[in-house]
């Protein structure tokens, strides 16, 4: 019970800096974007989408509609994930910490550019 109102308490701190939450607005944008275009796009995307290009071009470097799903799931998971660490850290170590959060925006984003990609090729 303690640790939960502790790690309550490193969140509520960390959150508190303005620029983490611009960084989580931006965050929150990206995802609204993830949702959004999820929406208006899916019912016009094939049943097999090119999803994994680091394999050579063949059936095995495609992967199905609902695999397409991973790229904003581990993008909330990477930034919920730093955010966490970096609320851990954010007493002792402000700049690291706000460094996490920030990276885990850019990987976001980095995602978002990746599936925005793949979906308006393919649909």
């Amino acid at each position: 019970m303690i640790m939960i109102s502790n790690i309550k308490e490193n969140l509520s701190e960390i959150l508190n800096d303005d620029i983490v939450q611009k960084t989580v607005q931006i965050f929150l944008l990206m995802i609204l974007i993830f949702i959004i275009v999820l929406a208006w796009k899916w019912k016009s995307l094939p049943p097999q989408i090119p999803l994994f290009y680091s394999l050579p071009r063949s059936a095995d470097s495609l992967g199905s509609k609902i695999q397409i799903l991973t790229l904003p799931v581990y993008s909330m998971i990477f930034f919920l994930l730093d955010l966490f660490i970096a609320s851990l850290l954010y007493k002792k170590e402000r700049l690291i910490s706000v460094l996490l959060v920030i990276s885990g925006c850019i990987i976001t984003f980095l995602m978002l550019i990746t599936f925005l990609k793949i979906v308006f090729l393919v649909s």
